[in-house]
Order: structure tokens, then C-alpha cells, then sequence
């Protein structure tokens, strides 16, 4: 989670203007997809890159995720 879900937390809170639906609803999706990047990481990943190389895929993720947010933030659009 990091530093990625508290901002994206307040950025989707501005929108909902309730924090209790705002954090469950990300945390939510934040369990949900780390369920699914487990399954994939080691039901697909793992047969075709090195784990340094699956540990880069997870790290491109999160940092899209963390963009992705605030440039959403910035923009206005939550």
C-alpha cells in the first residue's frame, strides 16, 4: 500500500465526501488486486521472467497506480 493508498484515499474522498466509503472501497480494491497479482506472479509470471524481473513488474504497477492517482488528484477528476 505505501504512500499510494492514503493519497488516493483523499483524492477519492473529495468526490464521495464520506471517508468510511472512500477507504473501504480502496482498500477493497487494493485487496482484490493483490489477490489477483499473486495468483498471476505465480501462476504465469514466474514460468516465463527471473523474480528480479517480476519484482520490476510489480513496481511499474504500483508506480502507474500512483501516477495514475495523482494526475486525478491534480486534475480535479475525483
Amino acid at each position: 500500500m505505501g504512500m499510494t493508498l492514503p493519497v488516493l484515499v483523499i483524492g477519492l474522498d473529495r468526490k464521495i465526501r464520506n471517508i468510511g466509503d472512500s477507504t473501504g472501497t480502496l482498500y477493497f480494491i487494493n485487496t482484490v488486486g493483490g489477490a489477483v497479482g499473486a495468483l498471476v506472479a505465480g501462476l504465469y509470471l514466474f514460468h516465463f521472467l527471473t523474480i528480479p524481473q517480476v519484482v520490476l513488474v510489480a513496481v511499474a504497477a504500483n508506480l502507474m497506480v500512483a501516477v495514475g492517482g495523482g494526475l486525478m488528484i491534480m486534475r480535479g477528476d475525483t
